[in-house]
């Protein structure tokens, strides 16, 4: 069911229908928890709505965001999408934390 629901989660956000398809990511990453695919189709999905037209889902973006740096500490995309999302919430908590992991990360990339 996650391979479906991811599935079809993907062709709807290609065409477009970026908020038709998060039901369906969500269900994926519900049943793969650990699954980074699932948790980045997740994120850049609400990341898109977010920035784009519903600011309502910032929060949730950020958070889906989170939830990839979980599984996959050493991931610069999502670091750098976390470290925006926070900014457009002005959520100032964790911006040194974040920083610092955004420079970590590029560094070691650069490598």
């Amino acid at each position: 069911f996650a391979i479906a629901a991811e599935g079809v989660g993907t062709v709807l956000f290609s065409t477009g229908l970026v908020r038709q398809s998060i039901p369906y990511f969500a269900r994926a990453a519900r049943l793969q928890p650990s699954r980074l695919v699932t948790a980045q189709n997740l994120a850049s999905a609400l990341g898109k709505l977010a920035t784009d037209t519903d600011s309502s889902f910032l929060e949730y973006a950020a958070e889906a965001f989170a939830r990839v740096l979980e599984i996959d500490e050493a991931n610069g995309d999502a670091a750098c999408k976390l470290v925006l999302l926070r900014q457009n919430l002005c959520d100032w908590r964790h911006s040194e934390a974040d920083l610092n992991r955004v420079l970590a990360i590029t560094s070691q990339q650069l490598q």
